[in-house]
């Protein structure tokens, strides 16, 4: 897919209404095809050829995150991995932190540290305390924040076409 028909799709996600009196598109399938794009508009540093998604089994996202999964971007796949636990987060390039893991964020960030980790969330205030990308609703449409110093921190490389499409940009 060239770069021109990834940017124009994900502009017609952000502008695309959460329900509408046709057809309702559900909210999670909305942020699970954002979830995808950001990982399109993310640099990792030398990454390996699969690109691992981390979330909590509980999250009402982790369903949805099956339509996304086995997707390429870049010429590697796109894993979704439910975590019961998270001891261990280094094999995630992405974690999800939902509602589940509102009380335990501090915690999974300080395990993330500074490590090329894409943090994302939909739950507020938590892209104040470091999360890289947080997702949220503003006049019934799907929008996003980004904590540019956290991303910059980790080595990550967020693409100016993303940072242009952000409601905010910290």
């Amino acid at each position: 897919m060239s770069m021109r028909r990834i940017l124009i799709f994900v502009a017609w996600i952000a502008c695309m209404p959460l329900a509408t009196n046709a057809e309702p598109v559900p909210e999670s399938a909305m942020k699970a095809a954002f979830l995808y794009n950001f990982a399109l508009f993310t640099e990792w540093p030398a990454h390996a050829e699969a690109i691992n998604l981390c979330i909590s089994p509980e999250d009402s996202l982790a369903y949805a995150l099956n339509s996304v999964e086995g997707h390429e971007i870049r010429g590697m796949r796109l894993n979704v991995t439910h975590l019961t636990t998270f001891p261990d987060v280094s094999s995630c390039d992405i974690l999800f932190l939902g509602e589940s893991d509102r009380l335990r964020a501090r915690e999974l960030l300080g395990r993330v540290g500074n490590s090329p980790v894409l943090t994302v969330t939909d739950v507020d205030g938590l892209v104040e305390q470091g999360v890289m990308i947080g997702m949220f609703t503003s006049n019934k449409h799907l929008a996003f924040e980004v904590n540019l110093d956290a991303s910059r921190r980790s080595g990550l490389a967020l693409s100016s076409k993303l940072l242009h499409l952000a409601r905010r940009v910290h």
